[in-house]
């Protein structure tokens, strides 16, 4: 039996597993063929004792599609240290598949999340008492390399102490084993500055939303949208 179409202004909660969800119908169907059709009118609406709609799903995959349908963005899951995550990336891809988001899916199938993040070396030269291991949050791990040394003669104790090299630590004992000799100095060689290579990772805005310029741009070049 059909009825009225429901209105887009129509507030609605879905009730995905134990997550609820406030919205519109308005925001449901736009970008959601199943949506579309489910609240088209063709068949009445089942609704719970608490007036929610339940909707089968996967509560935790549904949570990107849900965002995907409020404002469009694609969910990026990224960190600079692990990477991608491919296993979430997987479980969206069926409940966008099911939901029928075409955008959403040839983002997911053509991987457009490989071109939301991409990497660049930067190496700069730095003094040794400059150096910070400490990034911006958008780097990996920095790697060291010696770029200059120099040689700089170091003390040797008498006694042949270890922990006395440079002479600061040596006490009474020391002097009288040194006596009347001349004292005696080591060449050492020590790294002045360090070729510092930091990985950062540069953002790019276009693919990570539908609406974005390089992934229009991609969608062109599509051969077909299901």
């Amino acid at each position: 039996m059909e009825t009225e179409a429901h209105s887009p202004s129509e507030r609605v909660v879905l009730r995905v597993g134990e997550s609820q969800y406030f919205t519109t119908v308005g925001t449901l169907v736009e970008k959601s063929q199943y949506f579309k059709s489910y609240f088209s009118g063709a068949w009445p609406i089942e609704k719970e004792e608490d007036g929610s709609i339940f909707i089968e799903g996967d509560p935790h995959a549904f949570d990107y599609v849900m965002q995907y349908l409020r404002r469009g963005t694609f969910p990026l899951a990224f960190d600079v240290q692990r990477g991608h995550n491919y296993s979430m990336y997987s479980r969206v891809l069926e409940e966008a598949k099911y939901f029928q988001c075409p955008l959403l899916v040839a983002w997911l199938e053509d991987a457009c999340y490989n071109k939301c993040v991409t990497w660049r070396v930067k190496t700069t030269i730095q003094e040794a008492t400059e150096l910070a291991s400490s990034g911006n949050g958008s780097t990996r791990d920095p790697k060291f390399s010696p770029y200059s040394k120099c040689a700089e003669k170091v003390y040797e104790c008498p006694r042949g102490i270890l922990g006395h090299r440079g002479g600061e630590a040596c006490g009474r004992k020391c002097r009288k084993a040194q006596g009347n000799d001349p004292r005696e100095f080591d060449t050492e060689s020590t790294i002045e500055k360090w070729i510092v290579a930091r990985t950062e990772y540069l953002p790019h805005l276009g693919w990570m939303t539908d609406s974005g310029r390089d992934f229009l741009a991609h969608l062109a070049t599509r051969p077909t949208l299901e």
